[in-house]
C-alpha cells in the first residue's frame, strides 16, 4: 500500500498541506523544529517529521517497485522470524507468511496484513543497503514508523532511508548501530555512561555493581531509538524531541531519564528488579492530546511524566552542545552507506 485510506482522505482534504509546510520549513526552520519539539497536534505529526527529515515531497511508489526483488537468503528467514517478535505474537516462530492466515484465523487478518507491510518494509531496505542487510531492531523502528505514519508502507520507506542513511542529508546514520561491530553504537554507549558518571556518580556506580551488561539494556534501547521499550505514543514524544535536534539527544533523553529516577534506582538491589522498574516505569494505558497538553493514564503509582524528561533531557542537551561535547568524533563512525 502507497498510502493508507486515513492519509489520503487526510490529503484530499488538505491537498497543498505537505508543499505548504514544506515552504514555512524552509522559510522558519528553527521554529518549525520547536513546535515539532513541544507537541505537534497528531493529524499533523507523520507530514511534519517527514519534512523535518528531508524526504521528497514527490515520492515513487517504491515498494511496488521492489516487491519482486530477492535478499539473501539468510536475512529474509530472519525477517520472518522477527515478524512475530516484534507484534508479540503467541504462536510458532516457524510460521510462513503464506500459512499465517490459516493458522491464525479470520479474526486477526488486520494483525497480518500488518505484518506483511512489515515484512515488505524490511525487506525493501535490506535490498537497497545490500551491505546492511537485515539486523535484528530494525524490525521494532520500521514497525513503529508503520504505526505512525497509519500504515503507509512507502512512506515509512522513505523516512527508514532517511533515517539510515545520508540520501536526504538528515544526518542520523543509524546504519551505524546495526553494521558489523555496531561502531556508532559503541559510541553513544561510551558517552552514555561518561555522562552518567559525571552527572549522577552515586547512581552510575550502583547500576555497575548491580552487573547488569550496559548492551543489555540502554544498548538496545538507544539503538532502536526506544522503539523497543517505550509504549507508541509516549515514543511519538521521544520522537519528536529527536528529529527536532537531532540524533545526539538520545544520549540526553538517556541521562535525563535516568537522574529522575535516580532516588527508586538506588534502592534496587539486582539486576532482575532492574529490568522490571523500568518496564513498570515505561508503561502507561492511555495517553491523548487535548488542547495544548498531553494527558496520561498511567497503570502504576510509581512513573515518570515524560514531559519532565524532555525538558530535562533539552536542558541536557544545550549543555553539553555549549561544552562541545559531541564534537570531534571519529568520522568513521558515521561512514555513508551508497547512496539510495
Amino acid at each position: 500500500k502507497g498510502k493508507s485510506n486515513t492519509i489520503k482522505a487526510f490529503e484530499e482534504e488538505n491537498p497543498a498541506i505537505e508543499l505548504s509546510l514544506t515552504k514555512y520549513y524552509l522559510f522558519e526552520n528553527q521554529h518549525f523544529r520547536d513546535r515539532i519539539a513541544k507537541g505537534p497536534p497528531s493529524s499533523f505529526r507523520w507530514v511534519s517529521w517527514m519534512i523535518v527529515s528531508k524526504v521528497p515531497v514527490h515520492r515513487k511508489n517504491l515498494i511496488e517497485l521492489l516487491e519482486s526483488e530477492t535478499i539473501n537468503e539468510q536475512s529474509d528467514i530472519q525477517i520472518q522470524k522477527d515478524l512475530d517478535r516484534t507484534f508479540n505474537l503467541d504462536h510458532g516462530e516457524d510460521l510462513k507468511l503464506s500459512n499465517k492466515m490459516e493458522a491464525k484465523g479470520k479474526n486477526d487478518e488486520a494483525q497480518v496484513e500488518l505484518e506483511y507491510s512489515l515484512y515488505k518494509l524490511l525487506k525493501s531496505l535490506a535490498f537497497i543497503d545490500k551491505e546492511l542487510g537485515y539486523c535484528q531492531g530494525i524490525n521494532f523502528i520500521a514497525a513503529f514508523l508503520l504505526q505512525v505514519s497509519d500504515k503507509s508502507e512507502d512512506e515509512a520507506l522513505y523516512e527508514l532511508i532517511s533515517l539510515f542513511s545520508n540520501t536526504f542529508k538528515l544526518g542520523f546514520n543509524l546504519r551505524s548501530f546495526y553494521i558489523e561491530d555496531f561502531p556508532m553504537l559503541n559510541c553513544f554507549v561510551f558517552i552514555f555512561e561518561r555522562l552518567l558518571s559525571s552527572e549522577y556518580p552515586n547512581l552510575s556506580s550502583h547500576i555497575e555493581k548491580i552487573g547488569l551488561p550496559s548492551q543489555a539494556w540502554i544498548g538496545k534501547w538507544i539503538q532502536t531509538l526506544y522503539t523497543i521499550c517505550l509504549p507508541t505514543s509516549i515514543c511519538k514524544r521521544l520522537w519528536d524531541c529527536l528529529l527536532a535536534h537531532g540524533i545526539y539527544f538520545i544520549i540526553s533523553f538517556s541521562i535525563a531519564l535516568l537522574g529522575i529516577t535516580e532516588k527508586d534506582l538506588l534502592l534496587i538491589k539486582d539486576d532482575v528488579d532492574l529490568v522490571n522498574y523500568f518496564k513498570n516505569l515505561l508503561s502507561v494505558t492511555e495517553v491523548y492530546y487535548e488542547g495544548c497538553e498531553y494527558n496520561i493514564t498511567r497503570n502504576s503509582k510509581r512513573y515518570v511524566q515524560i514531559d519532565y524528561v524532555l525538558e530535562d533531557a533539552l536542558k541536557l542537551q544545550e549543555n553539553y552542545s555549549e561544552r562541545g561535547y559531541f564534537n570531534g568524533l571519529p568520522n568513521t563512525y558515521f561512514k555513508s552507506n551508497p547512496s539510495m
